[in-house]
């Protein structure tokens, strides 16, 4: 209990009965909390945010596009990045669990560090704080997605143990999430250099079971309708990209399918990406989409 908020003649008529009910209050909430449907969670995560003023945010990011002129694909990137980067070093998620050594061992800090600034100076468990990070996100391509649900849930159940600062750090880096991605959507990917030689030449750079001419046929329609980049990297969900590996290696007639495409888009666990999509509704649409396009 904070004693700060109690003064001295509400201390002096404390009693151990009123201790006790208290108590028991705070166990009757807690279970109450515990029973908490996850769509309440961000009910009120988004309930919490339409109270935050959103200007001073709004306001950094048209500044930051003044200076940068003509934002580019890349240069939206590495603001990402450092959004993010600034957001974790404040170390507002060291209130969940602290994640392990095979989840921390995930974090890429290379691909970090090479779209912050030089002399960025990180908090001391960083990596542990990308970790955890993680947890609470998810990506279609290149758009970063919150998980309402989580950041409510984190917040409602952490609400004592932060500062009003920190609360605010959470719908300040969603605000800036929402700016960078409808930018990054306006500007889409920006192609490799490597990759600019025509399909030739950007075929060079796949695999042969996927580089063939049926292949790059498939490829060509995948590219017209969003799904991958002009690198062949899927800008859709992980359970999309998944069905839409398996589309493509049915009709290749590939072997070790899953292999070869956890090669190409450097991503691990595709298979189960599969069988979780055969499980959700929404995947009945993107294969009927597959088929129409594929045949």
């Amino acid at each position: 209990m904070d004693t700060t908020l109690i003064d001295d003649d509400e201390e002096a008529s404390l009693t151990v009965a009123t201790v006790c009910e208290m108590a028991a209050t705070m166990n009757e909430t807690y279970e109450k909390m515990m029973r908490i449907p996850k769509h309440l969670y961000g009910e009120y995560y988004l309930h919490e945010k339409a109270k935050h003023d959103a200007r001073p945010v709004t306001m950094e990011y048209d500044e930051w596009k003044m200076q940068e002129w003509d934002e580019t694909f890349d240069s939206l990137k590495d603001k990402q990045m450092q959004v993010v980067a600034e957001f974790l070093t404040k170390r507002p998620l060291r209130f969940s669990r602290k994640p392990s050594i095979r989840e921390v061992g995930k974090v890429r800090m290379d691909l970090v560090q090479n779209r912050l600034p030089s002399g960025f100076v990180y908090c001391e468990d960083f990596d542990e704080m990308c970790a955890r990070f993680r947890k609470l996100n998810s990506w279609e391509g290149d758009i970063m997605k919150l998980d309402y649900n989580r950041y409510g849930k984190y917040l409602l159940q952490n609400f004592h143990k932060m500062t009003s600062e920190e609360r605010q750090a959470f719908f300040d880096l969603d605000v800036m999430m929402e700016l960078i991605n409808k930018d990054i959507k306006k500007v889409g990917p920006t192609p490799d250099p490597s990759q600019r030689g025509g399909e030739e030449e950007a075929a060079i750079n796949l695999p042969q079971v996927l580089a063939t001419d049926k292949a790059m046929a498939l490829w060509k329609k995948a590219q017209t309708a969003g799904w991958v980049d002009a690198n062949y990297q899927p800008t859709i969900s992980r359970t999309q990209a998944a069905l839409l590996a398996d589309a493509m290696a049915e009709r290749l007639k590939i072997e070790n399918k899953w292999k070869v495409f956890e090669a190409l888009w450097q991503r691990k666990y595709i298979r189960s990406d599969y069988n979780q999509a055969l499980t959700r509704k929404g995947s009945l649409h993107f294969l009927d989409e597959l088929k129409r396009l594929f045949g």
